[in-house]
């Protein structure tokens, strides 16, 4: 460390001497439980800087990932742009992750990560990502990503890392998750340490489950020291008079709207549903006195790119003393730095609207800000929520907040002294649920759980569509990257007359999906771009039929389907080779976790990388590579596959339809004596064997009915002998009865594995997979490039 105090290197991060209460931060031991300072007072930097320079100094018991948490898209990249920027500063940021001393900066949002942030366990990262995004990866049930790789990020998110929650206000349900989560968290245990902080300008004093209380002690707000700070001080004091005033129609808000715009006034509007702010919007741009320089629309909708371009456009002209007009949904509460003269908003819950409220002189930049509160009984914006006015938010809540801004009306706005408690009855997440979580394998109808009143609340179900020129065919369409996806609620989704495709992980194909109506929260939905759907003014549209301008994808091939073996497509390498390089990648990670990982436990997985690919020296996957030799292989050339697997098995071809070789590693490790922990290692490194062994709907079935079968390994299949790193393993019969449940002479798999997670909890055990995991991705890499996300041999 090169800083002799905090206070040198907060100025070097970020240019400004840090407030009093972000010393006090920096200095304590521990990490509060709950933030609670005003907006514009850098909450962000303070906890972020604190982490860091703990973690520079070695403090025991500092998680070495940071998750930070945040309720809407609208800010990733700027608290990203922010972050970078002050890393740098301190030399302290990198982009290449084999760089275990530097930080790394992972922006976490649906579609294929370009970064593979999972693959190093050992690095020193920070995650930025949307609550949908992150809660959901954290319930082992990742939105918008494959569903084999759900388990690692589980275990990431979960082990060794700190999670921030900003804006606690906007989450809705998934404040409690979170709580709960941090329960599990101490309840099971897990490797590392596991800590959360909760963070509001208005933070309600029953933010509690009936698990997981709050300290007192652990809350953190500005003292009386930095009550005297010049700077906070001038936000504090900055003037704004409150009016509610009854609108009768859209034309006679755009009218006052327009005439403010005339005075030269900044405006915001924030408005609580997305429809509401595109009708607006529409509304005003059919005048004559406002050009698309002067005004911008900004809700949740849009593509990753052209939210970020929209949120710069706010920022210029909310810095420009021009006037202008911003058109916002509730993206806008979240942390972006914009202020106005006059704002207009919704009724909304009491901690939203003090947020909002913060966005109107923000900096005390005039003499007296004004806001009005639009007060409609009916539905004049024509969204169709006429039964339901109150929508997304409670109407107790709505209610409760306007009785209190009923005597502020035509005053001056004090926000001091309210009591910002709320209504919400939360669906709380049980033991029960996350124990059932943890195994990814989907139900009796091949639907995996839906876990979205976990995530926010039932009224704020998004998938994310993303359109591409099928002109050319469906097949063979790679999944997204995050650049390309839109969100869009399911309701909407339903409503279009839009040719909709969803994608099979078992099949790893596009199925058409425009009748059906099983799509859950965080479903990817592919459309055609010729149809329309989107426009970059307004976002997703059902009502646009303009040609939608595809955006270049990642280039990553399908790798989601359940016979995959891409990861296997390589240079030629036999199984002895590959295997050292797994083994030997396995020590590396596990030396740098070595305060986090006891030897002990070290050993297991050491010896789950050993036996992780002994099952490629079945038939069935030796059957599938054209070979210079007899040797046994574990990589070939993706050139030398054979990827067409006849109707019905044949027994002179050997090819098994959704053949997994990992079960048959699973089987071979227990079959040869090992461990039943090395035994889970070795089956759950592709995420696709964990908790069950069953068979699957479509595979080629033995002529005898009398015999198991599952994912391609029947019983009493001849494994040949072979060897593992000096281990000879002779050749051996697969006794495939551990798929049966209440054998008596016989442990079933599952009785196995609830033992394994009774013994060592459900996220250590998911954090053992998950490094076995990393050593063979990165023992299989032979080229990377970190800013392509080109990795070869990942899954």
């Amino acid at each position: 460390m090169r800083y002799d105090n905090y206070i040198s290197f907060f100025i070097k991060a970020t240019g400004f001497e840090p407030y009093p209460y972000q010393i006090k931060l920096a200095e304590n031991k521990d990490f509060p439980q709950i933030l609670n300072i005003p907006t514009g007072m850098g909450k962000t930097d303070a906890i972020i800087l604190s982490w860091v320079w703990k973690v520079e100094n070695n403090q025991d018991d500092v998680p070495r990932r940071l998750v930070y948490c945040l309720p809407m898209r609208s800010i990733v990249e700027q608290v990203y742009d922010n972050l970078t920027l002050q890393l740098k500063n301190l030399n302290l940021f990198s982009d290449d992750f084999e760089d275990s001393e530097k930080y790394h900066i992972v922006k976490l949002m649906a579609g294929e990560d370009i970064i593979n942030w999972d693959l190093y366990p050992e690095d020193k990262i920070i995650i930025i990502g949307t609550q949908e995004m992150l809660i959901s990866r954290a319930l082992n049930r990742g939105y918008g990503m494959s569903k084999y790789r759900w388990p690692m990020q589980f275990s990431l998110l979960n082990n060794d890392c700190l999670w921030v929650m900003d804006e606690i206000q906007l989450m809705g349900n998934g404040l409690y998750t979170t709580m709960q989560l941090q329960y599990f968290r101490e309840k099971y245990g897990n490797f590392g340490n596991a800590k959360s902080v909760w963070m509001s300008a208005t933070v309600a004093k029953n933010i509690e489950t009936e698990d997981f209380k709050i300290d007192n002690k652990r809350i953190v707000s500005l003292s009386d020291e930095d009550l005297k700070n010049d700077h906070i001080k001038k936000i504090k004091g900055a003037k704004k008079t409150l009016e509610i005033k009854d609108q009768k129609s859209i034309k006679k808000l755009t009218k006052d709207i327009e005439q403010d715009f005339n005075e030269n006034k900044k405006i915001i509007v924030i408005l609580n549903h997305v429809q509401s702010a595109v009708k607006l919007y529409n509304e005003l741009m059919k005048g004559d006195s406002i050009s698309t320089d002067n005004i911008v629309l900004l809700h949740s909708h849009f593509r990753f790119d052209d939210k970020n371009n929209k949120i710069k456009k706010a920022l210029k002209l909310s810095n420009s003393r021009e006037k202008s007009i911003i058109i916002s949904t509730q993206v806008i509460e979240a942390g972006i730095d914009v202020s106005c003269d006059t704002m207009y908003t919704e009724p909304a819950p009491l901690s939203s609207l003090v947020q909002r409220f913060g966005r109107c002189n923000r900096f005390g930049e005039t003499d007296e800000g004004k806001i009005v509160i639009i007060s409609h009984k009916s539905d004049i914006f024509e969204i169709g929520n006429k039964t339901d006015m109150a929508w997304p938010y409670s109407k107790d809540d709505i209610g409760d907040a306007m009785n209190i801004m009923e005597k502020f009306n035509n005053k001056v706005f004090d926000p001091s002294g309210l009591n910002f408690d709320t209504n919400i009855k939360p669906r709380l997440i049980r033991d029960k649920d996350i124990i059932e979580l943890f195994d990814t394998s989907p139900d009796i109808s091949n639907q995996d759980a839906d876990v979205s009143i976990y995530v926010r609340n039932l009224k704020s179900d998004n998938v994310f569509v993303f359109w591409r020129d099928l002109t050319q065919g469906l097949q063979n369409q790679p999944l997204p990257s995050m650049y390309e996806l839109c969100p869009a609620n399911i309701s909407e989704i339903y409503k279009s007359t839009f040719k909709r495709y969803k994608y099979n992980f078992l099949e790893g194909a596009w199925e058409d999906n425009t009748k059906n109506k099983n799509i859950i929260p965080g479903s990817l939905i592919l459309m055609d771009s010729n149809s329309g759907g989107y426009r970059e003014d307004i976002g997703y549209s059902n009502n646009s039929k303009d040609k939608v301008k595809p955006l270049e994808s990642s280039g990553n091939d399908n790798t989601g389907s359940y016979s995959s073996d891409r990861d296997a497509q390589n240079n030629y390498m036999t199984l002895d080779e590959h295997t050292e390089k797994v083994v030997d990648k396995s020590i590396f990670i596990l030396n740098k976790l070595s305060g986090v990982v006891d030897q002990g436990t070290s050993n297991y997985i050491e010896r789950g990388a050993l036996w992780h690919d002994a099952g490629k020296a079945h038939d069935a996957f030796q059957a599938r590579i054209i070979k210079p030799g007899n040797a046994i292989y574990a990589k070939a050339p993706g050139d030398k596959w054979k990827i067409k697997l006849p109707d019905s098995y044949d027994e002179n071809l050997k090819l098994r339809k959704y053949f997994r070789h990992e079960l048959v590693s699973g089987l071979l490790a227990l079959q040869n004596g090992e461990d039943d922990l090395v035994a889970y290692l070795a089956a759950a490194h592709h995420g696709k064997v964990r908790v069950s062994i069953s068979s699957i709907n479509g595979e080629y079935v033995p002529e005898s009915e009398d015999i198991l079968f599952a994912k391609g390994v029947w019983h009493h299949d001849l494994v040949r002998p072979f060897n593992l790193q000096g281990l000879t393993v002779t050749e051996t019969r697969i006794d495939m009865s551990a798929m049966q449940i209440g054998s008596f002479d016989k442990k079933s798999w599952i009785a196995m594995v609830i033992q394994l997670y009774r013994k060592f909890g459900i996220f250590k055990l998911a954090y053992m997979e998950t490094i076995v995991r990393c050593a063979d991705q990165r023992g299989s890499i032979i080229k990377k490039s970190i800013n392509s996300g080109a990795i070869s041999g990942n899954v």
